[in-house]
């Protein structure tokens, strides 16, 4: 079972989107919480 996040790494990876950040700064917007830890970490995997 993948979360949130492994979906929107999954679909950067097959070229689905071109970039996390935008979305994750999105998801911020709707309160969706993240810790920073985990936003820092989900942005390293995807290379930005």
């Amino acid at each position: 079972m993948t979360g949130t996040l492994g979906l929107l790494l999954d679909a950067k990876k097959i070229g689905l989107i071109p970039a996390v950040m935008p979305l994750l700064d999105q998801l911020d917007r709707l309160r969706f919480r993240v810790s920073i830890t985990t936003r820092t970490a989900v942005l390293r995997l995807a290379g930005e």
